[in-house]
């Protein structure tokens, strides 16, 4: 078994790297990391830069919910409430929050600028920053890999750019974007305990227990996956040479262990009971979520989606034809990327490290397929091994698409120590023409993973006058349970954005920004399967009966005291319904198109 060159996993070094980079120092680096780190912002915030105070990332109704979270953490704090928990959404129950992606850290970062400024604002200072400091770590954990400071800087910037992160991006989805800040930076501190000698191993512990306590309350959904692709891949190496493995984790430090799983267990506690304390789940009101849609399509890692700078019609309708929605069709690389990825391995393989990172990825990207293969939106019935470990606790919770985003994390680690490897030949001309094609090799990785040039973002709708600290229907509605109601999924979770607005002063029934709820499923259970679609509110396919019994059905359970229609938040609703509405509860009151039922008991 091979272990020549610097990437041997078991070969430790002293604390400091081997500085294998001419003419870029230390402070160089750091300073031109960090400008390099800024370009994939200013791809993806375009629209964004010359409004930040109300244009914002995301092409769907996402963004406004994350907007929603992170001004809720410190007004549930400040005013003595459990920051994992709200009344203010699915009231009366109340919301679990560490179930619905509350980015509780985000929020404890970025939650003063909610209240100083706007919810927009944060948000996109939120993003922008998590978008920064995935290259940043992403450049620090290839460093650790003692790769050149110029490739690590390159390799940062592809890892920001990778087809996950933009396709997540579109739908503006800050958790996941974040996620990856948390991960690449415990990854740092791993690496840096397996690979070099550390001299402070209880600061180092105590650092990376913080990180993994940030990352589950981020996301609870990327931490269990995290946590798994971490267990596979001990498998896979122990596999690989388990004499070698055992001698590794006997020189880890003991005071690194002990202080890592302290804090981890310490910073978890809360959250943990939390997300499993079973009173604080709310029965009704669960988002529709078939199993087995959000996987990744076999064919998506040839064909780019409507995300990326270089697609053509033809793509975009096969990949729309896949399931799932576009922000989980991220498992794109370009068939020269695959070649790249190729040549890469076949460098690498004699070294231990890279192996093993290999069999890795082919393992994620089998998993990310999901319980059953889908081809060009195919549903197959040839069974895959996510079927075995879809009901773990927490795992299944998961996306299995949402695993492609350690699949790109592979594979510039690839690449970027194969081109590393290339150029470390003692032939000049021959480094010179293998400095060329490296170059076309990040290049063609670049310019395949930029996204589009109108990269997705929207404006928020302006407060009405009538639902600002002044207005009529404001006054009405202040601290009052009530309903938004609308015919459209869509529109349905911008209500979070008028939530975020209204600054946490109006209880809301409904349930994180969905239109509907487990009563109106049940009631109109065959429109909803005649409909064949999540993404419609049964509202939009009922006649004025049974447009009665559902209302009615969702008032005596939730005992909202009032029921809005709320432009410009909200689509037309269909005329059965508001008859439905005015002969339950007469005509509404209505401000500027704004319309409000009050409930008569």
């Amino acid at each position: 078994m091979s272990t020549d060159g610097p990437h041997h996993l078991f070969s430790r070094q002293p604390g400091r790297l081997p500085d294998t980079t001419e003419g870029l120092s230390v402070p160089k680096f750091v300073a031109f990391g960090f400008l390099a780190s800024i370009i994939p912002v200013l791809l993806l915030f375009q629209k964004t830069l010359l409004h930040p105070s109300t244009i914002y990332i995301g092409e769907n109704q996402d963004s406004v919910q994350f907007m929603w979270y992170l001004g809720w953490f410190w007004h549930a704090v400040l005013n003595g409430h459990n920051p994992l928990h709200t009344s203010l959404l699915n009231a009366p129950i109340g919301l679990n929050l560490m179930q619905n992606t509350s980015v509780s850290t985000e929020a404890l970062l970025f939650g003063p600028v909610f209240y100083l400024f706007n919810p927009v604002l944060a948000y996109n200072l939120a993003f922008a920053a998590g978008v920064i400091l995935t290259g940043l770590a992403a450049m620090l954990l290839l460093r650790q890999l003692r790769v050149s400071r110029w490739l690590a800087v390159g390799g940062g910037v592809l890892i920001q750019l990778a087809p996950y992160s933009t396709a997540q991006s579109a739908d503006g989805h800050i958790n996941l974007i974040f996620s990856s800040v948390f991960v690449l930076a415990s990854l740092v501190v791993i690496v840096r305990v397996l690979l070099h000698s550390i001299l402070h191993p209880r600061i180092l512990g105590t650092v990376f227990g913080v990180l993994l306590g940030m990352l589950f309350y981020t996301s609870a959904e990327v931490f269990a996956t995290y946590a798994f692709i971490a267990v596979l891949s001990l498998v896979i190496w122990t596999r690989l040479s388990p004499k070698r493995v055992r001698q590794v984790i006997r020189l880890v430090p003991l005071p690194f262990l002990l202080w890592g799983l302290s804090i981890t267990l310490l910073v978890l506690s809360p959250g943990l009971y939390t997300f499993f304390d079973g009173t604080q789940i709310p029965s009704l009101a669960k988002a529709v979520m078939p199993v087995g849609v959000f996987v990744t399509d076999l064919l998506n890692p040839v064909l780019p989606t409507s995300v990326f700078l270089f697609h053509i019609h033809l793509t975009s309708v096969l990949t729309d034809r896949m399931s799932g929605d576009l922000s989980e069709k991220g498992a794109y690389f370009g068939i020269p990327t695959i070649l790249i990825l190729y040549w890469a391995i076949r460098k690498l393989w004699p070294s231990q490290l890279y192996r093993g990172l290999t069999i890795l990825f082919v393992a994620v990207f089998v998993l990310s397929l999901g319980p059953k293969l889908h081809i060009l939106g195919l549903y197959t019935p040839i069974p895959l091994p996510w079927i075995l470990i879809q009901h773990i606790p927490l795992m299944r919770e998961a996306l299995p698409s949402r695993l492609m985003f350690y699949d790109d994390v592979i594979a510039v680690i690839l690449v970027i120590g194969a081109i590393h490897r290339v150029l470390q030949t003692t032939s000049a001309e021959k480094r010179k023409k293998n400095a060329r094609m490296s170059m076309l090799a990040l290049l063609t990785l670049f310019l395949l993973w930029l996204p589009r040039v109108d990269f997705a973002s929207q404006a928020m709708p302006a407060l009405q006058p009538a639902l600002m600290p002044k207005g009529e229907i404001y006054k009405r509605i202040r601290n009052q349970p009530t309903t938004l109601i609308t015919s459209s999924y869509f529109s349905g979770a911008y209500f979070m954005g008028l939530a975020a607005q209204l600054k946490f002063t109006v209880p809301f029934t409904n349930v994180y920004g969905f239109p509907y709820t487990s009563e109106f499923l049940s009631t109109v259970k065959p429109q909803v399967q005649r409909t064949n679609s999540i993404y419609t509110s049964v509202y939009a396919h009922l006649n004025e009966r049974q447009a009665v019994t559902a209302i009615k059905s969702f008032v005596s359970k939730r005992h909202p005291r009032y029921i809005l229609d709320a432009k410009p938040y909200s689509p037309v609703l269909p005329k059965q319904l508001s008859q439905a509405l005015n002969s339950l509860y007469g005509e509404p009151y209505t401000v500027n198109g704004l319309r409000l039922w009050p409930i008569r008991k």
